[in-house]
């Protein structure tokens, strides 16, 4: 995710994201502060001989807790993982493709340096999204991407989610410059249903734009990245900057202007970022525009935005209701909530909405108007930039020991999950592979008793360690 505060760019259409992350960039922040931009993208340089890499990218190593014994309930370990592709890049670390060595599936793993974690000090923000992505895990929703697992090695930090292959919806936007309003319908619905769901489990996101949603191989979407989220109905409009001072959450863009104004913040800030991104897809183009800071916050505080003609008067009559700046009046916020709760059901009773079934929606029974080009199927990686997919998918050293008042934290930090999904996956792989090791086991005996199956093929018993 882009620093709390930057500027993206001028448009989906011409501008250039902050964000490169893609797929399940999960995670917090995948780009430095703005006080630490220039330095966040520099080359990172190629890992040392012996890196935990060296693993990665080929067998898990024997003896993985999940290897060694199908019912163990310990999170997988980076041996467990082999890494493809590089999909994405910032400051705080890299998002690779991986496959996981026990069930063979392919998800996306964000790798993020301890070190930067401590340089922009964001610990708080990384146990803030662990804790929405653990919430979030026991009420899955088709629209927001899940975490499958966590874990930690000695100088990083390991979040494994699905691999959603169309990438982001940023560079769909900027490729066909901008959508029909039958198409942005699509998408914007997703997007609330989304959205209701967080402010349900009493989640703010804050970080609502095309760089985090991401496109599904079915067309579907999914939100990303609860790095900046919040839990609770209310939440400050800054957070402590690398340098010690307080900078605005968020992307400009997409911040309301509460935020703005430095004013505690309810679930209308995402409300307000839902009617930025319609209007981003209906026009091309952010409704407010500066190459300052200073100036573009301005702007958005103080000026309306301009609505072309040629939208449809109920499109106009969306953006107006959701574009409103004061957030106890706007549209699908509670009129009796003192925190500006969200009320989705105004919104989806706008005249904008008209005709869609909400239901099969949510189901994911409608067709989607885009379906991404996916040429090698499951592990294509065309709908991320290839500045990433080329390079070689390794691990960066660390930029610095980490201090000893972090390793503690880091050691107090609990980290370790695995979804129930894929414990039921991984552990369903393992019994298959011990069943087929039994049978080729008894077949390859001269004498097979019914009862002279070796109980030590029943598990794929520890190895000694790889040195």
């Amino acid at each position: 995710m882009p620093a709390a505060g930057e500027t993206r760019g001028k448009s989906a259409a011409g501008g250039v994201a902050v964000v490169v992350v893609a797929a399940p960039s999960p995670l917090p922040g995948d780009e430095a502060p703005a006080e630490e931009a220039a330095s966040a993208g520099e080359e990172e340089a190629p890992p040392r001989q012996g890196s935990p890499m060296e693993s990665a990218a080929g067998s898990p190593v024997e003896g993985s807790p999940a290897l060694s014994d199908p019912e163990c309930e310990t999170a997988l370990t980076l041996d467990d993982f082999e890494l493809l592709r590089l999909i994405g890049k910032g400051g705080y670390g890299k998002v690779f493709q991986v496959r996981c060595a026990l069930n063979g599936e392919v998800y996306a793993m964000k790798v993020v340096d301890k070190a930067s974690v401590e340089r922009y000090r964001s610990m708080d923000n990384i146990a803030t999204e662990l804790s929405v992505l653990r919430r979030y895990a026991e009420h899955r929703h088709p629209f927001i991407l899940g975490l499958e697992c966590a874990f930690q090695s000695a100088l990083k930090l390991h979040f494994v989610m699905e691999y959603v292959p169309g990438g982001m919806l940023f560079n769909h936007l900027r490729q066909q410059e901008m959508f029909s309003e039958k198409m942005a319908r699509f998408y914007a619905a997703e997007v609330l249903l989304g959205l209701e769901h967080l402010h349900t489990m009493r989640i703010i996101y804050r970080d609502l734009k095309p760089e985090n949603v991401l496109v599904c191989a079915d067309g579907n979407v999914k939100l990303c990245d609860f790095g900046l989220a919040a839990i609770g109905l209310t939440a400050p409009a800054t957070q402590p900057s690398a340098s010690g001072r307080p900078v605005l959450i968020g992307t400009t863009e997409y911040m309301a202007p509460e935020i703005i104004r430095m004013l505690e913040c309810g679930q209308a800030v995402d409300l307000w970022a839902l009617g930025v991104l319609l209007y981003e897809m209906v026009t091309g183009e952010a409704p407010w525009y500066h190459k300052e800071a200073k100036e573009l916050q301005r702007k958005i505080v103080h000026t309306k935005p301009k609505l072309p003609s040629w939208l449809a008067s109920e499109t106009r009559s969306l953006l107006k209701g959701l574009l409103t700046k004061e957030p106890r009046t706007r549209l699908g916020v509670h009129p009796e909530s003192e925190v500006c709760e969200s009320d989705a059901i105004a919104i989806k009773a706008h005249a904008f909405f008209r005709g869609l079934n909400w239901r099969m929606l949510e189901l994911r029974r409608l067709e989607p108007p885009l379906l991404p080009a996916l040429a090698d199927g499951a592990l294509d990686v065309s709908n991320f930039d290839s500045k990433y997919t080329l390079e070689r998918p390794e691990m960066s050293p660390p930029r610095k020991p980490l201090s000893s008042a972090m390793e503690e934290r880091f050691s107090n930090l609990d980290l370790e999950y695995m979804s129930p999904e894929t414990r039921d996956s991984v552990r369903a792989s393992v019994r298959s592979s011990n069943a087929s090791s039994v049978g080729s086991a008894r077949s390859s005996r001269r004498s097979p008793t019914a009862s002279g199956a070796d109980s030590s093929l029943l598990r794929f018993a520890p190895r000694p360690p790889k040195r």
